[in-house]
């Protein structure tokens, strides 16, 4: 009998352990934004007012929605970011007891969403060791480096990074030991062993001069961004 007890108490505590933390879960979530993307521009006065195309075919989700803001700025927005429908992204507020998962939910179905979500969490757990972080921190912040860190570090994942830019020396600190080598290319034997076009492009190529050396003197932006990277 005693042993029953326990097991019926231990499953008691488990179940109530477990609604307490969907509660929790549920209430983190609601609390965070929805990002969606439209599938065409719509002006931020009419988000705002909620007054959007074809009303009949709306998801009632929106009415449960407050409009926030655009993901970006609209004066400067370039034309190359608005082919990629930048302008067509905003942040909504839940303001209702709805959660956020089910107002995604019934918004995936509206025709006039192209994908809508809810904001990410995103959590460092480690930054870098390298003594010149700060001097760039910043731009690494901003480009969510130390989040990409926490999924791979160079010198133990097998990510490669293209960078298109003006020089690269590969013989830099945080390069010379990184930097990719074509395994189907021969140094130095002048011919174009994998048959890309290009001879003994063991490092990349420069097509500035068209040559196999990618590397400038002096201090060039491709070698600041491939350490970056």
């Amino acid at each position: 009998m005693k042993l029953l007890k326990f097991i019926y108490f231990t499953l008691i505590t488990f179940v109530f352990a477990e609604y307490i933390y969907a509660e929790s879960n549920i209430s983190e979530s609601s609390s965070r934004p929805i990002i969606i993307k439209f599938k065409s521009s719509i002006p931020q006065t009419a988000l705002s007012q909620n007054v959007l195309p074809n009303p009949s075919q709306r998801s009632a989700a929106f009415s449960s929605l407050k409009y926030d803001r655009p993901i970006a700025d609209q004066k400067i927005i370039n034309q190359s970011k608005l082919k990629f429908g930048i302008n067509r992204i905003h942040y909504f507020k839940n303001s209702s007891s709805i959660s956020n998962t089910e107002l995604v939910s019934m918004l995936r179905k509206d025709p006039l969403v192209e994908y809508v979500l809810i904001q990410p969490i995103f959590k460092t757990n480690e930054v870098p060791n390298d003594a010149l972080w700060n001097d760039q921190a910043s731009y690494m912040n901003a480009l969510n480096f130390p989040e990409a860190w926490d999924i791979v570090k160079a010198e133990e994942g097998s990510v490669v990074i293209a960078v298109v830019d003006d020089a690269v020396d590969w013989t830099h600190e945080d390069l010379i030991d990184n930097i990719w080598n074509n395994p189907k290319e021969i140094a130095d034997n002048g011919i174009d062993d994998d048959n890309n076009g290009f001879i003994d492009d063991v490092r990349g190529w420069n097509f500035t001069d068209n040559s196999n050396n990618p590397k400038l003197n002096g201090v060039s932006h491709g070698t600041t961004t491939a350490t970056t990277a």
